[in-house]
């Protein structure tokens, strides 16, 4: 399969403003900043590169399809989510069987008890919105469906999907695997479906010039920096977070996080090269190896600077940089032996 380039590139922006928000030293507005968008772009970066025909050519909801998807998104989360415990375990005890049960349950309440990686909350919630995204396409499509039609009802498909998540009550211990969050995480993907839609209206009529995307970049920025403090007030913790069910309120959310989208399209629009280095090309193609990768390395790397009297946003975003290329090189190695521990099929050399 053909890769976008420029998507590449968003996948390398998000994850490293993942690395970052992980960063101890990285604190206050630039946190909340971040976690206002962060995660939710990660999503639609499915949608975005959803070829609706070409499923629809190989059926939707096939065998192998969701063989792939268990080999690409639940293998990994069940090794990593155990291998990350065990060595917890290993270091400070065995919790119990109920507190090591929280695996199983796959939500980030759950991972926390077990020990493991929190972090990993986002694979059986992709796996699951996902499939929930294939099951909408195949029953929404039809050969009398129209272009306009179509996209009219996954957009107002992406709207309800969101609401359901929002409606929801929040629980203490999260919901088995997620679930509560795999409606707004489908709502994402097709949000980030109709977001490429859009790029590719925006091709097939010569408009996807430097200054739309700039004007894009500006408004989005706007919008996103203007709104996402005053959500704050809405939200029980220090930042929103869709691990934990943190909103805030629910419309300030959506247009934070499909601002921060949008944002991010343009910049990647404005700053992607003809052809990718081949270290970005590899760290575009493997964000979630790094995703599993980099947050023990960037927790305590932080926290080692912090100890040394280093609290300066750019020294995390210099530790963030840091951090993204040795989990590079990490997943690089681990291509390289055991691709199929991060979802891979074959090595991707660095």
């Amino acid at each position: 399969m053909n890769r976008i380039a420029y998507i590449d590139l968003i996948k390398v922006y998000t994850i490293f403003l993942v690395i970052l928000g992980h960063s101890t030293i990285c604190g206050g507005i630039a946190k909340q900043w971040l976690y206002a968008f962060h995660m939710p772009v990660f999503f639609a970066l499915y949608g975005l590169t959803y070829n609706h025909h070409s499923h629809a050519a190989r059926g939707f909801l096939t065998h192998s399809f969701v063989a792939q998807k268990v080999k690409r998104l639940m293998i990994p989360a069940v090794i990593w989510a155990l291998a990350y415990s065990i060595v917890k375990w290993l270091a400070h005890g065995f919790p119990g069987v109920k507190a090591a049960a929280g695996l199983l349950y796959f939500s980030q309440a759950g991972l926390k008890a077990a020990g493991s990686l929190t972090s990993i909350w986002f694979l059986p919630c992709m796996f699951l919105a996902v499939l929930l995204t294939e099951a909408i396409m195949q029953a929404i499509s039809r050969p009398a469906n129209t272009q306009k039609p179509f996209l009219l009802k996954l957009l107002m498909l992406s709207m309800v999907l969101a609401a359901i998540t929002f409606l929801l009550p929040r629980l203490q211990l999260g919901y088995p695997w997620c679930i509560n969050l795999v409606p707004l995480a489908c709502a994402f993907i097709l949000i980030g479906f109709l977001t490429r839609q859009c790029i590719i209206f925006l091709n097939s009529k010569r408009l996807s010039l430097p200054a739309v995307w700039i004007a894009t970049f500006i408004c989005a920025f706007a919008a996103l920096s203007g709104t996402f403090s005053y959500n704050l007030r809405f939200v029980p913790i220090h930042n929103a977070d869709m691990a934990s069910a943190c909103f805030g309120f629910p419309p300030l959310y959506m247009l934070d996080a499909v601002s921060g989208l949008f944002m991010m399209v343009a910049l990647a629009k404005l700053t992607c090269p003809h052809r990718l280095h081949p270290v970005v090309a590899f760290m575009g193609s493997n964000t979630l190896a790094i995703f599993l990768i980099h947050k023990p390395l960037i927790v305590n790397l932080s926290d080692l600077l912090k100890t040394a009297g280093y609290h300066h946003t750019l020294v995390a975003i210099a530790v963030s940089v840091v951090i993204l290329l040795i989990s590079a090189l990490i997943a690089s190695l681990i291509n390289r032996a055991y691709p199929f521990t991060i979802g891979n099929k074959k090595q991707y050399p660095i």
